[in-house]
């Protein structure tokens, strides 16, 4: 009698349920992403793109509070005679924010790639008791209106006429809340003594 054979069950298992993929696909993929990049590298060139820097840094910034309570001021007449105690913006350089102000002509010449005006600047000392301040003008050239409140502060201007705004600055920062408002009542007792010699 002949022996049975005895059959060993296998279990076969899908290929579909693993894939590690292969070694040679992982290399066509990773030379697929070469070539990507290699077209894309050439295609900037021939654009002119500009390449990015090796050395190129990642950004870094600061988020600020948008509502804060400013601490520095500067004083403005402007050519109708309103007397602003303004802040000094924290983005700004001191001294440009305080010509700029001077010298803002009342229509801006713009274009979409040029904002441009002329200005001669003056400064003139004014006392004020305990606080350092002097007054900055601009030249009246046409393109800012002429503030006749000028004539009350002894102006040392280039021209004759004040154009503009009147600015009460510090020479180097801008006043403190304090400091501000004891330049707003100097102008303001100026202003009442003109008044007076008017009336008389």
């Amino acid at each position: 009698m002949a022996k049975k054979k005895e059959v060993k069950e296998t279990k076969t298992v899908k290929t579909s349920d693993f894939s590690f993929g292969s070694i040679s696909r992982r290399k066509e993929d990773k030379e697929k992403q070469t070539e990507k990049e290699n077209r894309r590298n050439l295609i900037n060139e021939l654009i002119g793109a500009p390449k990015p820097s090796p050395n190129l840094e990642k950004a870094k910034y600061t988020v600020e509070e948008t509502e804060y309570e400013p601490t520095r001021f500067i004083v403005v007449i402007t050519p109708k005679g309103v007397v602003y105690q303004e802040p000094v913006p924290r983005y700004f350089e001191y001294k440009n924010f305080v010509a700029l102000i001077a010298a803002a002509p009342d229509k801006m010449v713009i274009s979409s790639t040029l904002v441009d005006f002329d200005a001669n600047l003056s400064h003139t000392a004014f006392e004020v008791k305990g606080v350092d301040c002097e007054i900055v003008t601009a030249d009246f050239t046409g393109n800012r209106s002429e503030n006749s409140y000028s004539q009350f502060f002894d102006i040392k201007n280039g021209t004759l006429k004040v154009g503009g705004n009147i600015i009460f600055a510090g020479p180097e920062r801008g006043f403190t809340k304090v400091q501000a408002k004891a330049v707003v009542s100097q102008i303001i007792k100026i202003f009442d003594k003109s008044e007076e010699k008017v009336t008389c």
